[in-house]
């Protein structure tokens, strides 16, 4: 089953303090883990950490997207390129993904 995503990235990336938790949705290529959009997703307050995202290679999904997504299926996401405004540029090209646990 294959289902069109604008966006992926699988790996999470914990930054957290005690009252901050943040986390960067990934998901699984063939060629490996990508960042779904170019943004960290983040709980209570502000914590003045930024994450650089600019020039990694993303999924041109909202990060917000990847909880919709159900694990272990198969998704075709649109590829791209974080810029220096936490914006996945897409590349038209599209890739086999999925999200795991």
């Amino acid at each position: 089953m294959h289902f069109c995503v604008k966006a992926c990235p699988l790996v999470q990336v914990d930054i957290s303090n005690a009252q901050t938790s943040c986390f960067q949705p990934t998901l699984r290529t063939p060629a490996g883990i990508i960042h779904v959009g170019c943004r960290s997703i983040c709980t209570g307050p502000p914590s003045g950490v930024k994450v650089d995202f600019n020039k990694k290679k993303c999924c041109t999904a909202p990060p917000d997207a990847w909880h919709h997504l159900k694990s272990g299926v198969n998704y075709t996401c649109e590829l791209g390129r974080c810029n220096n405004r936490d914006t996945c540029e897409p590349w038209e090209v599209f890739s086999e993904c999925w999200k795991y646990n």
